[in-house]
């Protein structure tokens, strides 16, 4: 499409060590349970590069192992990457359909693979096969085309991602049909990834039909676990189970060569019921491929460049393809007839009033960036997912953090659901029961709980820190719960519980306090009896923080960066070590390891570059910033996501600093930065971006207007957005 066309699904499927992005280049509907992707490995399987199924580097002396169905977005995990289907010429046999890598691994070229929303294709050499795919919400198409040579499509039932992850696996493969020469497939896969296996794991069933000329199948056939293949239609089980199509060559299959999978975490009944529901609408492959780039374009739409004021076409790469995967997640579970599977292992219908039941992604990550920015894009969809958590709570026993399909992976520290609905309250984005949540919320910021609460919060309640020589990663957490406390202060002011509002708006403001330390001019730990326990330098993570160091930790008070700002020495003292900080992580662009300083590739210190803005005199250092991580850490390769893109969360990051704004997590506040469009418009809000200025590479902001008025402030209210015209007018760049 016309928006589409400025999006490259392959930036963030590349990079090296911390600075992967994970995310899996083939076709998703927006929000969609199905990914179809492919899964590659290079010359040794290196998990770490894995997460998503595919590596782009894997061309160089590497393969495409399968094409899978339900992949992970961008997390930093290996978990998923289920069914997966693929072509070949060599015959199933035992010494290798017992491998890991099967018998249909093939060498692949990007210069033969191509990509864009709702689309992927590839050839694969080993069998000179063409493989298209697309997909809508539950369902994925494959189109093939062969060359003159019988070639097998394997349904490797027990394929995965993280080797040895498969607890069990079932095919069922039908005998071709007399008339059409169509077979039926269906079983399932029990997967028990390095998230899933924390609750037992993930059924993912599916059923579907090959559909191809009659004369095209010559045999089927399935394989067991112990891997010997058994010809003719038929059922089997186990971790290993497989089946398989051998099919004649391009004269016998020219024309329709399609595969459609629905794909269900119910049952086989369920995935043969989605494909159907998706077949209503688009019943083959070029039906299916043109519905999603509908929506896709839809999507992108909602925040098109409408005058792009000469920035170079790197910019609008960027900026459509940070869109794009800011709409991967959260995932939607609906499946058809409205119903999905609860936390509580049982299948539930959604009621009326609400659009999607949606899971998946790491609350830690995505409260910084990508829920605000589906509250201004998505708000009905934001909504469904907090009504989603609502139903969590409802039928597992508690808010999780860290969903993924219908299980509690308690990943990851603190309670930041809190912050989400917090947000999504103050930002009018109601369709949920408020009561319920901060009822939950509230328990686990008082007392322990069995799935995703604070852990060692009686000690955060009694001292208000969470005692080093007791807790590891007691920095951060301290420093999480009071960002959730904030959270929780005004969900009880929006409910009139004024005695809560101000318990939790004080607990919030006094434990950054407890921590700071002048002499080192850093967060430090705290034991039980009130020692200081400082880690021995600055920038290593040790066991105080999380995914971090003393340096990324430190700065992260949402709830009050002013008061941060009198912690450090002012607001003067303030700007001189924040912008040695932010400065520094230039030093070395390498993403081998974390970098020590800002770092752009992971969550803890996101807001960091946006916090000088709030302080007087701070302005010019975030507009500076922004601009530079935009144009120098944020690019066009496939290295081009900064580390583990996390559901989108990174890409929302890129997708704000391109507007001039960003959200303040927690709140219905967004921080001024400087825009890089001349036009964009926000049309769920119907706000309108615009930015005046004599070069494209200036971002110095001089002034903002707002609907015609000088607008002061560093910050600008959500309400303040809708049907708004927000002006940036930039000087030349200071130096």
């Amino acid at each position: 499409g016309p928006l589409g066309r400025h999006v490259d699904p392959f930036i963030g499927t590349g990079g090296t060590g911390f600075g992967i992005g994970s995310t899996p280049p083939g076709a998703q509907a927006p929000f969609g349970l199905v990914r179809a992707s492919p899964d590659t490995t290079g010359l040794i399987y290196e998990i770490f590069n894995h997460f998503g199924g595919y590596y782009y580097h894997d061309d160089v002396d590497g393969k495409i192992r399968a094409f899978s169905h339900l992949h992970m977005q961008g997390a930093g995990a290996p978990d998923l990457g289920v069914i997966g289907v693929m072509l070949a010429r060599k015959p199933p046999h035992q010494s290798c359909t017992t491998k890991f890598d099967g018998c249909w691994a093939s060498r692949f070229s990007h210069s033969r693979e191509s990509a864009f929303p709702g689309y992927y294709a590839v050839e694969l050499e080993s069998c000179k096969a063409n493989v298209e795919l697309t997909a809508r919400p539950t369902a994925a198409f494959h189109r093939y085309t062969l060359d003159d040579h019988e070639t097998y499509l394997y349904l490797a039932a027990s394929h995965v991602v993280k080797d040895k992850s498969c607890a069990n696996a079932s095919v069922v493969v039908a005998a071709p049909d007399g008339t059409s020469g169509a077979v039926a497939l269906s079983g399932h896969i029990h997967v028990m990834g390095s998230l899933s296996e924390r609750f037992g794991g993930v059924y993912a069933h599916f059923s579907g039909l090959l559909t191809a000329p009659p004369g095209c199948v010559i045999e089927v056939g399935t394989w067991g676990t112990n891997g010997e293949p058994a010809a003719g239609p038929g059922t089997t089980a186990g971790p290993g189970a497989g089946g398989w199509i051998k099919l004649a060559g391009a004269s016998a299959c020219a024309g329709k060569l399609e595969l459609a999978l629905g794909i269900s975490i119910i049952s086989a009944e369920q995935a043969a019921a989605n494909l159907a529901n998706e077949q209503a609408t688009a019943p083959d492959f070029d039906a299916a491929l043109a519905a999603s780039i509908a929506d896709w374009e839809a999507v992108l739409g909602n925040a098109a460049v409408v005058d792009d004021g000469g920035a170079v076409p790197e910019l609008a790469t960027k900026y459509y393809t940070a869109l794009y995967h800011a709409h991967s997640a959260p995932t939607n579970y609906l499946e058809a007839g409205r119903v999905y599977l609860g936390f509580d292992s049982k299948v539930h219908r959604l009621d009326d009033a609400h659009n999607a039941y949606a899971s998946d992604g790491s609350l830690w990550d995505v409260f910084r960036s990508q829920m605000g920015l589906l509250s201004i894009l998505q708000p009905a969809y934001l909504g469904d997912f907090v009504h989603s958590l609502d139903l969590m709570r409802a039928q597992g026993g508690y808010v999780p953090r860290w969903p993924l399909a219908n299980g509690y992976t308690g990943c990851m520290i603190g309670t930041h659901a809190d912050l989400i609905v917090a947000e999504a309250w103050a930002k009018g984005i109601r369709n949920y029961n408020l009561t319920s949540l901060y009822a939950a919320f509230r328990a686990s910021a008082m007392e322990s709980q069995r799935e995703a609460g604070r852990s060692d919060v009686a000690d955060y309640v009694r001292l208000g820190y969470v005692c080093s020589d007791k807790s590891s990663r007691s920095v951060s957490r301290t420093l999480a719960y009071a960002a959730d406390d904030w959270a929780i202060a005004n969900m009880a002011v929006a409910l009139g519980k004024t005695d809560d509002a101000a318990y939790f708006a004080a607990r919030a403001q006094a434990a950054p306090r407890k921590l700071w330390n002048s002499g080192r001019g850093i967060m430090c730990g705290r034991t039980c009896a009130g020692a200081v326990d400082c880690p021995p330098n600055d920038i290593e993570w040790g066991t105080l923080f999380t995914e971090g160091n003393a340096w990324q930790w430190s700065y992260f008070v949402p709830q009050n960066t002013t008061a941060l700002a009198e912690l450090m020495g002012g607001p003067a003292a303030f700007l001189h070590a924040v912008g040695k900080f932010l400065d520094r992580s230039f030093d070395d662009p390498s993403t081998f390891l974390p970098n020590p300083f800002y770092w752009a590739g992971n969550e803890p210190d996101l807001l960091v570059p946006w916090q000088p803005a709030l302080v007087p005199g701070g302005r010019a250092l975030t507009e500076r910033i922004t601009r530079k991580l935009l144009d120098k850490v944020y690019t066009t390769e496939p290295g081009g996501i900064p580390g583990n893109d996390d559901y989108g969360e990174l890409s929302s990051w890129a997708a704000f600093a391109s507007w001039g704004f960003y959200p303040l997590g927690g709140s219905d506040e967004y921080i001024l930065g400087s825009p890089v469009f001349a036009k964009v418009f926000l049309a769920p809000l119907n706000c309108t971006v615009v930015r005046h200025a004599a070069s494209p590479a200036d971002y110095a902001v001089e002034r903002v207007v707002l609907n015609g008025m000088p607008h002061t402030p560093p910050t600008i209210n959500h309400a303040q957005l809708r049907n708004a015209v927000i002006e940036f007018f930039l000087a030349p760049a200071r130096h």
